[in-house]
């Protein structure tokens, strides 16, 4: 059992987690992908692994690259639905084993897709079983196809199943549309998706504790870097309390993400959330804010009375909502 610590508050993981070139497992069975979200598609392939584990014992392996090694000029996107921790929690929740990060460095990025399932596949996952997607590609300049993997099984001892993209409201399934649902704040389409609530976790900070002046106190979290957040404006929330004297416990409420611009127009994005019915003093605390649905788009309303009418119509209207 690991100690993860991230910002102030600690989680604990029995899944392995390996962030090394240097390993050697055997007998697994492993999927392959971003993972970015974690989604529909991911948890079919997912509950595959987990039905060929009743047959060989071996143990469930979830391998995504870490492209933090690549130079910037090549990387794509590196905003994350999910953080690399956020990930680990999910995937041991899912039942997986072990989660490989593998650093892709240029080296790794020349590696022909034959020496990626000898070297990589074959002698260090150990694989008894792949589960692909239809599209997946791997190795230099993404030549090796779920075709090549049937090719060179016999040789390297693994079966491999071959899957089609899970489709919904025929649509497939992918991180792409979920990032696009997040950032035009269509939370309830991106939760379809993901098969649960998308969330934010953080350490509640002090601000300028201005909403408590008018009424309507929040507690606030500046995320990890990596954390891709939805649209700047005001959603309606559930948040649970991690840690600390009030943990278990959770409240409904709104959040606001964003740069704050009828109190002062920052470049920092903050997520603020306002909990209904709570006098806790939550400051230092760990808290997880799932979000159900977007309600409007963050506005500068001119003044600080404006933005206090403004809250107390948000607040009216999330209270009324069945979530």
């Amino acid at each position: 059992m690991e100690l993860i610590k991230n910002y102030d508050y600690e989680w604990w993981f029995k899944l392995e987690y390996i962030n090394s070139k240097d390993f050697k497992l055997t007998g697994t069975n492993v999927t392959f992908g971003k993972f970015d979200g974690i989604h529909k598609g991911h948890r079919f392939l997912i509950d595959e692994l987990k039905k060929q584990k009743e047959i060989n014992q071996g143990k469930i392996v979830v391998f995504t690259f870490d492209f933090r090694l690549m130079p910037k000029s090549i990387r794509k996107d590196l905003e994350e639905i999910y953080t690399s921790k956020e990930k680990r929690e999910i995937l041991e929740a899912l039942g997986v084993d072990v989660m490989i990060e593998y650093p892709l460095d240029q080296e790794g990025a020349d590696m022909s897709p034959e020496d990626f399932v000898r070297e990589v596949i074959c002698k260090k996952i150990g694989a008894k079983y792949l589960a692909v997607g239809h599209d997946f590609t791997f190795g230099k300049k993404a030549a090796g196809t779920p075709t090549l993997l049937e090719k060179m099984s016999i040789n390297c001892g693994y079966a491999v199943d071959i899957f089609e993209k899970i489709e919904i409201d025929k649509l497939e399934v992918s991180s792409t549309l979920v990032r696009s649902y997040l950032r035009e704040g269509k939370i309830q389409e991106a939760n379809k998706l993901l098969g649960m609530n998308y969330y934010i976790k953080g350490v509640v900070e002090k601000g300028k504790q201005l909403g408590r002046t008018i009424g309507f106190p929040t507690a606030n979290v500046i995320p990890e870097e990596v954390k891709l957040l939805p649209r700047n404006g005001v959603y309606a929330t559930k948040t649970t309390i991690l840690d600390g004297a009030y943990a278990g416990r959770v409240y409904k409420g709104m959040t606001n993400i964003g740069v704050r611009p009828t109190v002062g127009n920052q470049t920092q994005k903050w997520v603020e959330t306002n909990f209904f019915d709570c006098d806790d003093d939550l400051y230092g605390a760990a808290i997880k804010t799932e979000f159900y649905a977007f309600t409007r788009p963050e506005t500068n309303l001119g003044s600080v009375e404006a933005l206090k009418n403004r809250l107390t119509l948000d607040k009216k209207q999330i209270e009324d909502m069945k979530y």
